[in-house]
């Protein structure tokens, strides 16, 4: 690592930003197989003939793989900041550069004006693949999509060149010739026709914000999560039963009893194959999802109990209101460490690793374990703790977000002192763990719906926010994010409003292109929780009015 590493404020275009990247590989002087090596190290996904495949294209790579890519080759989080706002600055170039070019597609009303399943409409482009990202485009699902997607594929599958078919340049080649030579005379002549007279964009799918399937209950659904891979929800209720649902069809597979007060949270093993569900009795019951039949049950606690899997699924962490975390081996279903000195609810929050657990409650000190020994490494100052969280950030970084009457700041606990600043008067925060700049994304909201998403960038305050929504105004809304941070989500989960007042709507907006995605429609009481399906095609919802409901959200 001899000189100074490449400047990615000098690129201009998605090729020069790609040409920084190759010149950065070889100021680091590792091999593809050393930077994945590394990456491994410190928990991020670096596969290395990807990493190959990203640096010999021309377009923008894809946000986690570039933080991966620069982590590895030893930048500092400063230097990662930078390339991750170059990328972010080169992909919103290129999406108003796309925007100009079809601005004249309009027949008769605004471009990208549409209307939801919900009757309402909203303006906006419809969203494009992201700059340079690896995904496949819509109409190359994934194999695990479900069948209840299937029958959008088609219609959002994107057309070739200047929005011409296959079948437009096969026809073409025929005429000119032979195949081969054909195509080579047709595809520049339907590019020429293509700019001279652009087909109109199609309409993102219809059944973007429709209602999937209604989950009726005997009471008030308090909770609601899908499984890791997206083929099962399960619904927790004030009845104290838990239900399970097949993501597809909308069909109930079981109910699961037991509990004798409310449930409070259903949370599934990162593998999907325990769910746990936590109740106000005080108990935790582990559930397996194989056989759908009772494993254990956890006691101990008092009053309602958080729960959080270690995140290689082998220790369950839960905290009660007896200011106690204990923590459980999941394969002996035995309790193997008592962790005390908090007061009130502990919260808990593993690091990537799963190596360490920090916990926090209403006394001003957060505190640092080590899982394996069930030990405390460090008592760290935490004020304020009823307006602040706390989060890993990379390298177990140890960071906490604080609420301020007219700002919100970032702080990195260990080291004492601040890393940024957002100027905004916050009613509501919530942050993206794998944020922009590899470090965090800090989402704010307002009392009169304004709706921020502010990158942590260690230096000055920063005044002006990546992106900025006009959301529902009003102070009884909660924000979700969901999608690693694609989406987020507000809608009326507070309380302090009289029920026949409650919002039972949910507002979406689409962080990358910037625009409201949508409205959810349909419930008759307040929300009471939500959840993203990690197929990243539904939503589901509970309520108050007894049910659950799914939602169809266009794959992003």
């Amino acid at each position: 690592m001899d000189g100074k590493a490449p400047d990615p404020e000098q690129a201009r275009t998605a090729a020069e930003f790609v040409a920084g990247m190759r010149r950065l590989r070889s100021w680091s002087g590792l091999s593809y197989r050393q930077l994945a090596q590394r990456a491994a190290a410190a928990g991020r996904v670096l596969p290395h003939n990807t990493l190959a495949a990203a640096l010999q294209r021309d377009t923008l790579p894809r946000k986690d793989l570039l933080v991966a890519f620069a982590k590895a080759c030893g930048l500092p989080d400063e230097e990662v900041a930078a390339w991750t706002a170059a990328r972010y600055r080169l992909s919103e170039e290129t999406l108003r550069e796309t925007a100009g070019e079809t601005s004249g597609e309009s027949t008769g009303k605004a471009a990208g004006e549409f209307s939801g399943a919900t009757g309402e409409r909203f303006a906006g482009k419809a969203a494009r693949p992201r700059p340079g990202d690896d995904r496949k485009a819509a109409g190359s699902p994934p194999a695990d999509v479900p069948a209840t997607a299937g029958e959008d594929h088609e219609e959002r599958r994107p057309a070739a060149s200047g929005g011409f078919s296959r079948r437009d340049l096969l026809a073409t080649a025929a005429v000119a010739g032979t195949l081969g030579a054909g195509i080579a005379l047709a595809v520049p002549e339907l590019l020429r026709r293509a700019r001279a007279t652009p087909r109109p964009r199609p309409d993102p799918s219809p059944t973007v914000g429709a209602q999937v399937a209604v989950l009726p209950h005997p009471d008030v659904v308090d909770t609601v999560a899908f499984s890791p891979h997206g083929r099962v929800l399960a619904t927790g209720s004030l009845d104290g039963t838990v239900g399970l649902w097949e993501v597809a069809t909308g069909r109930r597979l079981t109910v699961l009893t037991g509990h004798t007060h409310y449930v409070g949270s259903v949370v599934f093993s990162p593998d999907g194959r325990i769910l746990a569900t936590s109740s106000y009795d005080g108990t935790v019951r582990l559930w397996d999802m194989t056989t759908m039949k009772l494993l254990t049950v956890l006691t101990g606690h008092a009053g309602s109990v958080r729960v959080r899997f270690s995140p290689d699924g082998r220790v369950l962490a839960t905290s009660g209101h007896d200011a106690k975390v204990r923590l459980w081996d999941i394969s002996g279903k035995t309790l193997i460490a008592l962790l005390g000195g908090h007061t009130g609810l502990a919260a808990i929050t593993f690091s990537p690793d799963g190596h360490a657990l920090a916990t926090n409650g209403n006394d001003p000190v957060v505190r640092l374990w080590n899982v394996a020994r069930a030990r405390k490494t460090a008592s760290l100052p935490f004020p304020e703790p009823g307006k602040s969280r706390v989060l890993f950030g990379p390298e177990g970084r140890l960071m906490r977000v604080h609420q301020g009457p007219r700002s919100v700041s970032v702080w990195d606990i260990a080291a004492r002192r601040g890393l940024t600043t957002f100027e905004v008067v916050a009613s509501g925060t919530i942050v993206n763990e794998d944020g922009a700049t590899g470090l965090a994304d800090v989402v704010t909201r307002s009392l009169d719906g304004t709706v921020r998403v502010w990158p942590v960038h260690p230096g000055p305050p920063l005044s002006e926010p990546w992106v900025t929504f006009a959301g529902p105004p009003g102070q009884d809304k909660d924000l979700r994010l969901g999608w690693r941070g694609d989406v987020v989500a507000v809608c009326g989960m507070s309380e302090m409003t009289e029920p026949r007042k409650a919002d039972t709507r949910v507002w979406l907006g689409d962080i990358y292109t910037k625009r409201h995605l949508t409205t959810l429609a349909g419930h008759t009481g307040r929300i009471r929780a939500l959840a993203f399906s990690p197929r990243r095609d539904l939503v589901a919802t509970a309520s108050v009015d007894r049910t659950a409901r799914l939602w169809r959200i266009r794959k992003l």
